[in-house]
């Protein structure tokens, strides 16, 4: 495993069932020898899920005992641990009080460690401390720089004792502003500037879109910091309010991912339409019997295109077995807080709306289904909200169709539309 390439090491993976971390190990070019120097702090920073980590680094510790056990008794690899385990009895010895040496047995390492007489248990406690030393031999910062500190600062004030200082004479955009400097991002002139030319843009009738696109290029690094940093999406929106416009949250998506979502998502839509139509949880429910409806009163072919299009993306959740609730909600009020869909009249052709909540606040409105489910997907990725465990097979589904990869979702629904022949809608 030591000479293993990167290739060789997403091979392995994939034949312990943890394909799903394919992406991220081609993306760290973990060979074989840096998968075998992971350590658990690693681990968690490389896989997102828990189970995952669980089981590589179960998987990476048999590896690591197997060959310790196949290697023979002569061989230079044995010697290691014994000059680790000496160093480690020496420092013990000089670090013990004097007295402490002469009541004690001796400890010589040539001596005791050929015979074996050392206590495992006392030779492994003696090796956690040393490594406990190592571990904390580090440079602290200044408190005044720690981001705790500055959260602490903003939300009770400076010292013990002392109030907060009032901003009640300050407008609410600039308040919001401060509050979002204090947190954990340092916004140089430069970037303020960006921001206060951001915010007066997007109140204009006519925009400068070129110039737009530019400075959104610019302070997409500041965004992304601010983000990882778990500051609140309105907050974000804030002070980038072109974040609301889909082409913008189309066009961050595609900085980030290099994919077209929109492009996917039409693709998706028009290709599993008939299937997702067909499939079994779909055939009675009420928006599949208000899309026959549609359908009845519907001569021109685009339209009737668009009108399954729509239902597919209503439907996706349903056939998925998951709530409906957390992805499109139609004709009802927003109760998530995290990115879904609020939908009023989808199969009425003048008087259809799609929104995109976020927050429970609407974020953005768009009149066609395809904007819509291409701007929801985005917004997770975007904004860095983690997907509710109630979609996750609905979001895992286009995930893997939008970036080409393979998804083990859909088979089924082939599977049922092959045995149950459910009738096409037409």
């Amino acid at each position: 495993m030591e000479t293993w390439s990167v290739d060789q090491v997403c091979s392995w993976l994939v034949e312990k069932n943890l394909a799903e971390l394919v992406p991220r190990f081609q993306e760290e070019e973990i060979s074989g020898a840096a998968l075998l120097a992971l350590n658990d702090r690693m681990v968690q920073q490389l896989v997102k899920k828990i189970g995952h980590q669980a089981v590589l680094m179960d998987l990476i510790e048999k590896y690591k005992q197997n060959s310790q056990a196949l290697k023979p008794p002569g061989c230079p690899g044995e010697t290691a641990p014994r000059t680790q385990a000496e160093a480690a009895l020496e420092v013990e010895q000089s670090c013990g009080p004097a007295s402490h040496g002469a009541q004690m047995p001796s400890f010589h390492p040539a001596e005791n460690l050929d015979k074996g007489l050392i206590d495992q248990r006392v030779l492994k406690q003696f090796l956690w401390k040393r490594a406990l030393k190592d571990r904390f031999k580090y440079v602290r910062r200044p408190i005044e720089d720690d981001e705790q500190v500055l959260r602490n600062k903003s939300k009770f004030g400076h010292r013990r004792g002392q109030t907060r200082k009032t901003l009640a004479d300050t407008r609410f955009d600039e308040i919001q502003t401060v509050q979002i400097k204090e947190e954990s991002v340092c916004l140089d002139s430069e970037v303020e500037e960006h921001i206060n030319w951001f915010q007066q843009e997007y109140v204009k009738a006519e925009k400068n879109w070129t110039e737009i696109d530019e400075r959104m290029s610019q302070t997409l690094e500041i965004r992304r910091k601010m983000i990882g940093s778990r500051t609140p999406p309105k907050d974000v929106l804030q002070m980038f309010p072109f974040l609301r416009c889909p082409y913008q949250m189309f066009r961050e998506f595609q900085l980030l991912t290099r994919t077209d979502i929109y492009k996917k998502t039409r693709y998706i839509l028009e290709s599993y339409a008939e299937n997702v139509l067909t499939a079994f949880p779909a055939v009675d429910n009420p928006i599949t019997i208000a899309l026959r409806e549609a359908v009845r009163q519907c001569t021109d072919e685009d339209t009737l295109k668009y009108l399954k299009m729509t239902a597919t993306c209503l439907l996706l959740p349903h056939v998925f077995g998951n709530d409906p609730s957390l992805f499109v909600i139609v004709n009802e009020k927003v109760q998530v807080s995290t990115p879904v869909l609020a939908v009023k009249n989808p199969f009425d052709i003048n008087v259809r709306e799609f929104s995109l909540y976020l927050d429970k606040e609407e974020l953005t409105k768009v009149d066609d289904c395809v904007t819509a489910l291409a701007a929801l997907v985005a917004a997770f990725h975007v904004f860095g909200v983690e997907c509710p465990r109630r979609l996750s097979h609905t979001l895992n589904f286009l995930e893997t169709l939008i970036f080409d990869t393979h998804s083990p979702y859909f088979s089924s629904l082939k599977e049922k539309e092959k045995e149950g022949g459910f009738p096409l809608i037409t």
